[in-house]
């Protein structure tokens, strides 16, 4: 059967750098989109540019200027379409067990919606932190760079809480202590003479979360929440969802979210500080071109940010999730892990193996590397 040249995701051993890239090239694209963007609005403020394309039209420089923030407008709409588009397509065709979940989450209009929430909510937060610093900065006279720093914290930190808030309202109510998969994580506990973690579990109901999932939020040990969808009670055993919990306990105990979060923050404190003087950084270093500073900050933002950032942001975020591997082996539940891992990726129609080059901007290790760590197999073994 001739397969669907698509960039959804199969649960096939390994996946072909054609299927890779077509999952991923969004993610390059964007910053390329928005160099050329940079480009052009870079020549639309150079006057002599300007007037030169007046002169040749024969419109006024007024009306030119007006064509160039149009062009803008569109190239940058053009550019939020090719980003979210191959998103909402694979969500809308993705696994068959978990669009059966909750159907109405899946059709077009409704993921439209809600990526339009998302960017709003995103764009209206990014203004309002930027505004933060610069009222720090401007009318109380703090350093720009602590400016920066407290407004980055400000948002992360309180994104975080309410994100708390949020999984806690959509909750369908909490595991039971005497629940199977509690009382079996316990029991790994006592075994291993280890400290217990102790979190209540928050279910969170299909209708709103179809795929089987588990994660932790929240920052320290006492106010994190650690929560599990009902799909994943659904698809795995006792001893496998005990299993998933001590992965999740992992994250409490060594405080991941909160490593996470900080480093979150100094992203975005680079990000306030730069978009407050970053021309001032640039002229510092000879430049005197409007032009090309313009340019330069561009590519350092967008390209920095995707490159330079991006990647040890998810370099951590593997370390994290290899840390809480280990915890949850190191209480004797490596195997029943190993085989609730299969089953997720089964599940949600997840490859098993990345090509190299995409594992790096991939915030988990591929399964087949943490299926053969859990196991103890070495590298050229296949799982069963």
């Amino acid at each position: 059967m001739k397969r669907d040249p698509s960039f959804l995701l199969h649960a096939e051993s390994r996946w072909s750098n054609r299927q890779a890239f077509l999952t991923f090239y969004p993610m390059a694209l964007i910053p390329v989109l928005v160099l050329l963007l940079a480009v052009l609005i870079s020549l639309a403020r150079d006057s002599s540019f300007l007037l030169w394309i007046a002169f040749k039209s024969g419109a006024s420089a007024g009306r030119v200027e007006g064509g160039f923030i149009l062009t803008f407008l569109l190239l940058y709409a053009v550019a939020f379409v090719f980003y979210t588009l191959p998103y909402m397509e694979a969500l809308r065709r993705g696994p068959k067990a978990v669009r059966d979940a909750a159907p109405g989450r899946f059709t077009r209009k409704q993921i439209a919606i809600d990526f339009t929430k998302l960017g709003l909510i995103q764009a209206f937060t990014g203004f309002v932190l930027w505004g933060v610093a610069v009222l720090l900065a401007n009318k109380f006279g703090v350093p720009i760079i602590l400016a920066a720093a407290i407004s980055a914290v400000i948002g992360v930190f309180g994104g975080q809480l309410l994100f708390v808030y949020w999984v806690s309202r959509d909750t369908a109510g909490k595991l039971p202590e005497n629940h199977a998969a509690v009382r079996a994580a316990v029991a790994a506990f006592q075994e291993a003479n280890s400290s217990i973690v102790e979190k209540s579990i928050s279910v969170l109901p299909k209708a709103s979360w179809p795929a089987p999932n588990a994660f932790v939020i929240g920052l320290g040990r006492k106010r994190c929440v650690v929560a599990v969808t009902e799909p994943l009670l659904e698809h795995l055993s006792t001893d496998e969802v005990a299993a998933v919990l001590l992965h999740e306990y992992g994250h409490v105990k060594e405080l991941h979210t909160a490593i996470l979060a900080l480093f979150i923050s100094i992203i975005a404190t680079w990000q306030l500080e730069f978009l407050l003087r970053g021309d001032a950084w640039l002229r510092g270093l000879g430049m005197s071109s409007d032009t090309s500073i313009f340019i330069l900050r561009q590519v350092v933002l967008y390209v920095g940010l995707f490159g330079g950032l991006l990647i040890p942001f998810t370099l951590i975020s593997r370390w994290c999730e290899r840390r809480a591997d280990r915890f949850a082996q190191a209480l004797g539940r490596g195997i029943p892990l190993a085989s609730a891992l299969r089953k997720i990726s089964v599940a949600t129609e997840t490859p098993l193996e990345w090509p190299r080059w995409a594992q790096v901007m991939s915030t988990h290790p591929s399964f087949i590397e943490r299926i053969r760590t859990l196991r103890n197999e070495p590298r050229g073994r296949a799982p069963e």
